[in-house]
């Protein structure tokens, strides 16, 4: 279990007040896993590419390894029916953004500008962010 956590509240661009979470030391697994999703599954030589973030709660520029979803995807549903969706989402660690990102929220990805539009943690490390084109 991480240990030292500093809890404090920041307000978003919208004025929401919401909980920032510092962790100052992480257990061993945390850091094996931390290892794992860096080195591995978000490394961008082998699966993810590097993209532009802009935090409207930090008015600052950064670049994060994601894997970027192809934002067009068919399911055939049986009986010649098919799904169609047209939402990009892109999987980023847990950790670079859980404590910043916010809703419209920016993103450059392959010269393509999006919008944050929603975001969900796996809760073992990864996060989806879905995303909308500006």
């Amino acid at each position: 279990m991480t240990q030292n956590v500093t809890i404090s509240k920041i307000t978003n661009p919208a004025g929401v007040s919401v909980t920032d979470v510092t962790q100052t030391e992480k257990t061993e697994f945390e850091k094996i896993l931390d290892d794992d999703i860096d080195n591995a599954y978000l490394n961008n030589t082998e699966f993810a590419k590097s993209i532009k973030y802009f935090h409207e709660g930090l008015q600052e520029w950064h670049v994060y390894n994601v894997i970027f979803d192809d934002p067009h995807a068919s399911v055939a549903l049986g009986g010649g029916e098919e799904f169609n969706s047209l939402r990009p989402q892109f999987l980023v660690a847990q950790k670079d953004l859980e404590t910043r990102i916010f809703k419209n929220d920016r993103c450059i990805i392959s010269g393509t500008e999006y919008i944050v539009d929603d975001y969900v943690a796996d809760g073992v490390g990864v996060m989806t962010v879905y995303l909308r084109l500006r």
